[in-house]
This record gives C-alpha cells, structure tokens and sequence, in this order.
C-alpha cells in the first residue's frame, strides 16, 4: 500500500498537537504496515502556493501544476492529514493544495446531468485536527468547519472509509495539554493498527 502523510503546520512537532499526535499515528501505523510506502507531504515547506492564473488557464495540461498534483495525490492508496483549527477554518496551505488537487477527471467526473462522481472509490483516510478551544457542544459546533469541510472534499472524491481524530481544548486548558495530547495518541494508535 502507498501512503500520504499531509501536514499542514509550521510548527516544530513538538509544540504542535495535530503534529504530535500525527507523529504517533505514523509511528503506530509503520509499527503495524511495515511493508506499506509512506510519503511525507509537509505543506508549510512545500512549494504549494494559491491558485494563480496560469495555474487555472493550464488546468487541463498534463505538464501543469494542478495535474501533476491532483495525478501525485491519486496514486497512494491511504492518506492522513494531520493540521491544526485556525480561525474556525483549516490553514490556507492546506486550503491551497486541496484547490491544486481538485481537477476533473482525475480525482472526479461529472457523470450524468453534471452530478459529480468522485474516483477514489475504495480508498481510507484518516484526520487529524487540533483546536484551541472546544468546540464540540452545540451550537459551538456549528461555529467550525475544519472537519465539516475535509470530509466533504474527501466524500466528494470518492472516499468513504474516514476517521477523525479531534483535540480540543490546547489553549482553553493550558494546563491540560499533556493530558489532551495523551488521549489523542492513544485514540491514533488504536486506529492507525487497524487503518
């Protein structure tokens, strides 16, 4: 199996929960997939920028950008995204690399009457966020859209086989930081032995 490990955080993994606890998915995972690939992707030291004009006018060039990583992304067979809640949202690198993947015809057609088709059927992925505050609860839940979005972009592709894993509360709780760190590596090993 090829795998891809997406990091979204500039940070050093250290003071990072979505790194941290990301670390501990892979080290758990390579512990029980030893056979399997693993590719790092850390966007924040990436070439990934916005969308430019000519990246747009050239979407349909095999040579251009966002083919070369819309076809990069399709070939692995599992991917985890470890990336922190910023201002409700994800961080705009990751923003930025989902709008260089998104290329129809190759990770999804438009099928009958233009409904859209995603082709990465039969394919898992797993999340990894980290938030400041705690945002469970409603109506706080409706506030943020890091999970609500990836897994729509990822449904829209064709994967169906999701699990999040969501730590909450780094900096409502400072002083409870080791203890939200713990819990979220324990909930990534149990699900990286089995993904």
């Amino acid at each position: 199996m090829k795998v891809l490990y997406i990091t979204a955080n500039p940070k050093q993994a250290s003071d990072s929960t979505s790194l941290t606890i990301g670390g501990a998915f892979m080290d758990a995972y390579r512990a029980h997939h030893p056979d399997d690939a693993v590719t790092t992707l850390d966007l924040c030291r990436s070439d990934i920028a916005p969308l430019t004009l000519a990246d747009l006018s050239n979407m349909a060039d095999p040579a251009g950008a966002m083919q070369r990583h819309a076809r990069q992304f399709a070939e692995y067979d599992k991917y985890i995204i470890a990336s922190p809640m910023w201002n409700l949202g994800i961080p705009a690198v990751l923003k930025a690399y989902i709008d260089h993947i998104m290329v129809a015809g190759v990770l999804f057609k438009y099928g009958v009457g233009g409904v859209p088709r995603g082709l990465l059927q039969g394919k898992k992925a797993c999340v990894i966020l980290s938030r400041g505050g705690v945002y469970r609860p409603w109506p706080l839940s409706l506030l943020v859209y890091d999970k609500r979005y990836l897994k729509r972009i990822l449904r829209f592709i064709g994967i169906r086989d999701i699990s999040f894993i969501v730590a909450e509360g780094t900096e409502l709780h400072r002083d409870k930081v080791e203890q939200i760190r713990a819990q979220g590596i324990r909930e990534a090993q149990d699900i990286a032995s089995e993904f």
